[in-house]
């Protein structure tokens, strides 16, 4: 949301931001109560605006693609029969969203957010409409479409039609547009290789070399078990196309706990809610912040179980009865070439 406004009383009556409005009267927030300004010129469509220095919770700041979006949304909304309303102010939780629609008996809060928002706020506002039982959904605007960081990305993650998304309004074509193309394969080019591994193992080798900052931690973790990071085994290698989950690359993590592994002795039994508690301990502050989705741990879980799964496959792990055990010790290789031929020889 923004400063922009819509709303505003004129003579104690709730007028619509038009031109036909006289900029002379007094008009005021009807949040706060305060005097708002009348804006309207050749480029910006009419609104309401407080103030400089105005401290009330609609004084945020302005862009004519927020306010153009927002009438964009109030009109397909109101096609779509959702009985829509512009900026309804909850005082309990002391936000108003910039459209409020019934879908279904249910109240859902669009927002369409073009200027940033820190992590901390987005989860301020989702609790307050948490709180109400109100649902919500972010819609992003022009300057969210330039490349996002893996923790922006998480940042306004939704769940659409039981799917991982992030949701665009396009002003353009006054629509959503729900974008489902933030999966990628980590530590390779942009073109997917014929072999996934032998193209991560060529980007960790250059990263060492440049010294990246993402690569110092496990780099050195490896380095105290006398251990080459370029070297790890293959099952250390996460090679899906999937949603980004933690701020580390997933390689590094399960590397991690492959390291952690050789601390153990041979034959170390762990209850299967043990086990995953294990993995939890060490992906604890790797996972990113998904401020928009309840349901996160879920993921999370179903990953860990997912990667559970790969070591027994791999041997390294068995299950007995409830059990899980350490049965071998992850087999490192012993040069570049040694991997290299090995991965070039799988079919």
């Amino acid at each position: 949301m923004g400063d922009e406004m819509l709303l505003a009383k004129l003579n104690g009556k709730i007028v619509t931001a038009n031109q036909s409005l006289n900029r002379k009267y007094k008009y005021y927030c009807l949040v706060c109560g305060e005097l708002v300004v009348f804006k309207c010129g050749h480029v910006m469509m009419p609104y309401f605006a407080h103030r400089k220095g105005s401290d009330c919770v609609g004084s945020e700041g302005e862009t004519s693609e927020h306010l153009l979006g927002k009438k964009q949304i109030f009109n397909w909304a109101e096609k779509m029969g959702y009985q829509p309303q512009y900026e309804v102010y909850f005082k309990k939780i002391k936000q108003r969203p910039d459209i409020l629609v019934e879908v279904d008996g249910y109240k859902v809060a669009i927002e369409f957010q073009c200027s940033p928002l820190s992590h901390a706020r987005l989860y301020e506002r989702n609790q307050g409409y948490r709180k109400l039982g109100i649902k919500f959904i972010w819609a992003l605007g022009a300057p969210y479409r330039r490349k996002m960081r893996d923790e922006k990305v998480a940042q306004f993650t939704q769940v659409i039609n039981q799917q991982l998304c992030i949701v665009f309004w396009n002003t353009q074509t006054a629509s959503f547009e729900f974008n489902r193309s933030f999966n990628s394969i980590e530590l390779i080019n942009n073109q997917q290789p014929y072999k996934i591994t032998l193209s991560q193992t060529e980007t960790i080798s250059k990263k060492i070399i440049t010294r990246a900052p993402d690569i110092k931690r496990i780099a050195e973790l490896c380095y105290m078990q006398q251990h080459d990071l370029r070297l790890i085994p293959i099952v250390a290698h996460y090679q899906k196309d999937d949603w980004p989950l933690m701020s580390v690359k997933r390689t590094f993590f399960q590397t991690e706990l492959l390291l952690k592994l050789e601390q153990f002795e041979l034959k170390t039994l762990w209850t299967k809610t043990d086990w995953l508690l294990l993995l939890g301990s060490i992906a604890k502050g790797n996972w990113l912040s998904f401020e928009c989705v309840r349901q996160i741990k879920r993921y999370q879980q179903r990953y860990l179980i997912e990667f559970t799964n790969e070591l027994i496959a791999a041997a390294i792990i068995r299950t007995q009865d409830e059990l899980i055990y350490l049965n071998q010790y992850p087999v490192w290789f012993q040069s570049e070439f040694e991997k290299n031929e090995q991965i070039k020889n799988v079919p």
